[in-house]
């Protein structure tokens, strides 16, 4: 039979972080299982001014020897985060698969790689406005045989130089060619160095450019041509034509595309690079195409060539009306989920298309469309009983492209 004790520890041990440290000062036994029952562990360096959090490395990974997810950070740039830190650390937590480093100006790649050569089972890795450089990252990766997943973000310090004046260099694969699954760049100066990296990561299956400054199109190219296994491409707010586009239609495995361009954006991309997109992308299950230019042309091009789709997003775009959503109504008959967002041109009419048109769909969801009323959206559900009709005049409007995750969640 299990104590009174036993039952409250099992109840502390769901509670959040706070309780559940709270609990374990309780009693000796809590004490002890809440350490080895600990897997996440955040470590902030802002905490008290002037605060070395080094020296503490030994009694913080003593008393949680079970951590696996580590977060490193300081809510300013800070030394006190250096390469010293993570040797401790690497000596102390060789358990660790996921890491997160933010604003440590003291972390070098030397450092990075001796924590990897430590914590062999490092699979994900997050770095945020760091100051390492392409070079310490290249060091980095030299000693990931074991990495699945690479966020790099705001890479400080190298947006025009390594500190040798000059452009900085190609960052390449390394040891991680052969495990890295995904990889995400965000609001980068020079994030084409990552091509190379990128284009040898033979197992690559989910790439995310998100906000990168300069011209992607040749990269883009490179890439595609070089690796074939992509199954899923972001790219946000880049300078991106229809060359790029085209690049991307060539990967042969693509299921999931989305493309975001923001209100400001004036690079030519449009109507011949979605049409390259419907010609090759024989497998594209899901598309997000927000703030593109579209047309009837390219939208039955993407319907008859991309027979597989099942998924699919138009956003504030001036381009779509009523006779671009009565298109997709009556030729994407596979789709079964639907997102209709900021489209100001779409009515009543359009929407009424779907009574009868795409007889899969299961989801519709309509928002910040200000001509649709509550009226139509009630005779749709009426008609089609099955069908999950979402409207939401006044929502919130979507900043981030990675929101679109949530677009399709089940």
């Amino acid at each position: 039979m299990v104590s009174i004790y036993g039952t409250l520890l099992l109840k502390c041990l769901q509670y959040g972080s706070n309780d559940r440290k709270n609990c374990s000062l309780v009693r000796r036994r809590w004490y002890d299982v809440e350490s080895l029952s600990r897997h996440q562990l955040t470590v902030d360096v802002s905490v008290g001014v002037g605060a070395d959090v080094t020296p503490n490395i030994p009694a913080i990974f003593s008393r949680y020897p079970s951590v696996t997810d580590l977060y490193v950070r300081s809510r300013r740039e800070s030394q006190r985060v250096s390469d010293v830190t993570l040797f401790r650390i690497a000596s102390r937590c060789r358990n660790i698969t996921r890491l997160k480093v933010r604003r440590c100006q003291g972390v070098t790649g030397l450092g990075l790689a001796a924590l990897v050569r430590g914590c062999e089972r490092l699979r994900k890795f997050s770095c945020d406005i760091v100051t390492f450089g392409s070079r310490g990252m290249d060091v980095f990766l030299n000693h990931c045989s074991s990495l699945e997943k690479l966020t790099v973000r705001s890479l400080c310090g190298t947006n025009l130089s390594d500190g040798g004046g000059v452009v900085p260099e190609l960052v390449g694969a390394g040891a991680a060619a052969s495990s890295l699954k995904s990889v995400s760049l965000k609001y980068l100066y020079y994030g084409q160095r990552f091509a190379l990296l990128i284009a040898e990561s033979k197992n690559l299956k989910t790439l995310k450019i998100l906000r990168c400054f300069g011209p992607w199109d040749t990269c883009l190219e490179i890439i595609t041509n070089l690796n074939k296994s992509l199954v899923s491409i972001h790219l946000e707010s880049l300078e991106v034509t229809n060359v790029g586009l085209a690049a991307v239609s060539k990967c042969p495995n693509l299921e999931t595309l989305h493309l975001r361009m923001t209100p400001d954006w004036e690079m030519p991309v449009g109507e011949e690079g979605l049409i390259a997109i419907a010609k090759n992308s024989k497998n594209l299950k899901e598309l997000v195409l927000d703030g593109m230019e579209t047309s009837i042309a390219s939208l039955s091009a993407i319907a008859s060539g991309c027979v597989k789709l099942e998924r699919l997003v138009v956003a504030h775009s001036e381009s779509i009306g009523d006779p671009e959503v009565c298109c997709i109504a009556k030729k994407c008959l596979g789709l079964k989920k639907l997102c209709i967002n900021g489209c100001l041109r779409v009515s009543d009419e359009g929407i009424e298309a779907f009574g009868p048109g795409c007889p899969n769909l299961v989801e519709l969801s309509m928002k910040n469309c200000r001509d649709v009323s509550g009226e139509v959206a009630d005779w749709l559900r009426e008609r089609r009983p099955s069908l999950a009709v979402k409207l939401d005049i006044e929502a919130d409007e979507i900043e981030n492209e990675e929101e679109w995750d949530w677009v399709f969640s089940d």
